[in-house]
């Protein structure tokens, strides 16, 4: 099942339906519950296009993992807006490895590798790889919502065109 092409309202019935029977399998697929495994294969892919949609929030990650882990589209700043970058921003200053994260980040910067268009270490960079202070990301998100406009032209008071 591709979730990209559902409504969320679609995405959420599906998810309902992915549910624990008394014999400990998935209701909807049959999945086999396991002690360390709770959730099936297909609700795992429903709930990360739903937290990628920012509709739920973000779950848990597992132990020694990032809450970015796997949710790639979500750490984005292209086709997301400042609402997403912010519950993202702040996913990251609740992540369990984010002093990890934040070392990598310094080194990548280090050797002349920054982020481009992305939240890492719960900072954003623009496309150049330049940081995004967060007291600026409002008028930083202004910007990028804004079109290019072509050449101006100039009328004359006689109607020419100068």
């Amino acid at each position: 099942m591709r979730t990209l092409h559902f409504s969320v309202a679609a995405l959420l019935r599906s998810a309902s339906a992915h549910r624990p029977t008394p014999e400990g399998r998935c209701f909807r697929c049959g999945f086999v519950y396991t002690p360390e495994c709770q959730d099936c294969p297909q609700l795992r892919r429903i709930r990360r296009e739903l937290e990628a949609r920012g509709m739920i929030p973000l779950t848990a990650p597992e132990p020694g993992v990032g809450t970015c882990a796997g949710k790639s589209a979500t750490w984005e700043l292209t086709g997301q807006n400042l609402a997403s970058w912010q519950r993202a921003i702040d996913s990251c200053h609740e992540c369990p490895i984010l002093t990890q994260c934040r070392a990598t980040l310094r080194n990548r910067i280090a050797g002349g590798e920054p982020p481009q268009d992305q939240i890492v270490a719960g900072a954003a960079f623009d496309y150049y790889g330049n940081h995004v202070p967060a007291d600026r990301l409002r008028a930083y998100a202004v910007l990028r919502a804004r079109t290019p406009r072509g050449p101006a032209t100039h009328v004359a008071a006689g109607g020419d065109a100068a």
